[in-house]
C-alpha cells in the first residue's frame, strides 16, 4: 500500500527516483540485523571465511563447513 504521502512525493520528483524505490520496496524485507539478534557477530566472522581461504589457502568446502558450524554456536543462544 502506498500511502498519499508517497505518492506525492512520486509526483514531484522529476528524476522517477521515488517511483524506481516504491517499486524495489515492494519485494524488500527486513535487513538481517533486524531479524537476527546476534548478525552482528555472524556477520563479524564472514569475512574470516575468505580469508582464511584466499590468504592461508584452507580447502574452501572445508572452510566454509567450519564457519557454518561456528554460526550455528553464534545463533544457538537465540533459540
Amino acid at each position: 500500500m502506498v500511502t498519499g504521502a508517497a505518492q506525492a512525493l512520486v509526483a514531484r520528483d522529476t528524476l522517477g527516483w521515488e517511483a524506481a524505490f516504491l517499486r524495489a520496496a515492494t519485494a524488500g524485507r527486513a535487513p538481517w540485523g533486524a531479524r537476527i539478534e546476534q548478525w552482528r557477530d555472524v556477520e563479524a566472522a564472514l569475512p574470516d571465511l575468505m580469508d582464511r581461504i584466499t590468504l592461508t589457502g584452507a580447502d574452501p568446502a572445508a572452510a566454509a563447513r567450519e564457519l557454518a558450524r561456528e554460526v550455528d554456536r553464534l545463533l544457538a543462544v537465540t533459540r
